[in-house]
């Protein structure tokens, strides 16, 4: 029985689960606090990762329907700019969460400093890569600011990740093929919901939010905001009250007075004038991404000269059969981000568009243009069966993490500590070994008609001492490609 009809993405390794973290994780120290609760720096006992876990007392959630969709809406997003959920652990007095670690700061912290219009070009390409990313897929991030935006690390050219999906909603999936590109268009009639709680933080809410019926152009404000503090130092709307701001944003009053923008070119104006503006005339994420000022002043990367992608590790995740890609898409949703940065870069060079995913004719284009194989132009058939063979949810996109499980180096996923880790979420019961039904519940296969076919294949195929089930021994071989 063929294994086609499986699915697998990084959503399905998004664990939710009851137990005492101390048999998982050790506590290095307390990194902050809110009013939700408390973030921690820890470390997994198994990997030996270290990550942010997010400890949120339960008694403090005033509503368990929306805690439960943030979890929902990190564990569907999968973009290199936005911050990854790994997993969560409930016991009898807290949720915790475990986030990817983020030691660069905030991006708040930058406007303290004068930055040139290319080094803001190039964050702010990342930040709205990400927002057309969250609208493709349906979901609003509504509490989009400075304090709200992380660089991954300390390094010049850190990447920025997107934190703080609390205040999201999901509104469903837009039609990819309707997606407006060049004109200012109500996105409404595409399918979304238009919102009436009045959320966010007051100085980067949009007028439509105040007035009680918005949809997702409130984040194109916001982002219109920080674009403008990012280049000058200030808000745009200030005030000795809120009452004050809010009837700045409701009158849309902001100016280019101050001497500082004397030294801003006019296609930044430009840019932020068609942000914040009207919803109905405001550009979508993606006309922001087509802008002639990103274009001009973000500009090619000039990392694209360092880094390649290898088509071999493609031909060989090819070969793979499924439970192994299964695994590699687990390592790959757990990566660091100094473990993950080089095919990052590939990534990101390969989707031209800047929508987050990789469409077919990106990776085509790609490989024909860049990769060193003889006559690849004459192997479109081959590029197509790669395509497919990578995107392995059959969504006829490559998503960041399929992506990475595809080029993953075998001195990073054949260590026995990441494979430990792998192991143990899928031996659900801890007892040595992985039966058909943890395979079953781990790759969400309930509700699959073939689900006994396809788990009876995977064991057959990975049992090596044919004794019905998967011990650790069988997954190393395989893993191992024994």
């Amino acid at each position: 029985m063929s294994t086609k009809a499986l699915k697998i993405n990084k959503e399905s390794f998004v664990t939710i689960n009851k137990g005492d973290i101390t048999q998982n994780y050790e506590i290095i120290k307390k990194i902050g606090e809110g009013g939700y609760g408390k973030i921690y720096k820890v470390k997994n006992k198994e990997s030996g990762d270290i990550r942010a876990m997010k400890q949120i007392m339960k008694s403090k959630i005033p509503d368990i329907e929306k805690f439960q969709n943030e979890i929902k809406i990190l564990a569907i997003l999968d973009h290199p700019n936005i911050v990854r959920l790994f997993e969560v652990i409930e016991d009898d007095k807290y949720f915790n969460l475990f986030q990817e670690l983020c030691t660069g700061g905030e991006l708040l912290s930058k406007v303290k400093e004068p930055l040139k219009e290319k080094e803001i070009a190039k964050i702010f390409n990342q930040i709205m890569s990400a927002i057309s990313y969250c609208h493709e897929k349906g979901v609003v991030h509504r509490d989009m600011k400075l304090e709200n935006i992380l660089f991954a690390n300390e390094s010049e050219d850190s990447p920025i990740k997107i934190i703080d999906f609390g205040l999201s909603v999901l509104l469903g999936k837009k039609d990819v093929n309707k997606e407006a590109t060049n004109e200012a268009n109500d996105l409404k009639k595409y399918g979304y919901k238009r919102m009436t709680t009045k959320v966010g933080t007051v100085y980067y809410m949009s007028p439509e939010i105040l007035k009680g019926s918005y949809d997702e152009k409130c984040d194109i404000w916001a982002c219109g905001v920080i674009l403008y503090i990012l280049l000058s130092g200030y808000p745009p709307f200030n005030g000795q009250t809120d009452k004050d701001i809010y009837n700045m944003i409701s009158q849309m009053k902001y100016d280019f007075n101050q001497p500082v923008w004397k030294n801003i070119s006019k296609h930044a104006k430009e840019l932020i004038k068609n942000m914040l503006a009207p919803a109905k005339t405001r550009y979508t994420a993606n006309q922001v991404l087509n802008s002639k000022w990103l274009k001009v002043k973000s500009g090619k990367s000039d990392e694209k000269m360092n880094y390649y992608l290898d088509y071999r590790h493609i031909e060989k995740y090819k070969s793979y059969n499924k439970f192994k890609q299964a695994i590699l898409t687990f390592i790959a949703s757990r990566l660091n981000t100094e473990e993950s940065e080089k095919i990052r870069k590939i990534f990101c060079d390969m989707d031209e568009s800047k929508k987050g995913f990789i469409t077919y004719e990106d990776f085509s284009n790609y490989i024909i243009n860049e990769c060193n194989i003889d006559d690849i132009s004459d192997k479109q058939e081959d590029i197509e069966k790669a395509f497919k063979s990578v995107d392995i949810d059959h969504s006829n996109s490559i998503d960041y993490t399929e992506f990475l499980a595809a080029n993953l180096e075998d001195t990073i996923y054949l260590k026995e500590e990441k494979l430990k880790e792998a192991f143990r979420v899928f031996d659900l019961e801890d007892t040595g070994y992985i039966k058909k039904e943890d395979i079953i519940r781990v790759l969400k296969l309930e509700n699959l008609e073939k689900k006994e076919n396809i788990t009876k294949r995977i064991i057959e195929e990975n049992d090596f001492d044919k004794d019905g089930k998967i011990n650790f021994s069988d997954f190393m071989m395989t893993m191992k490609n024994q």
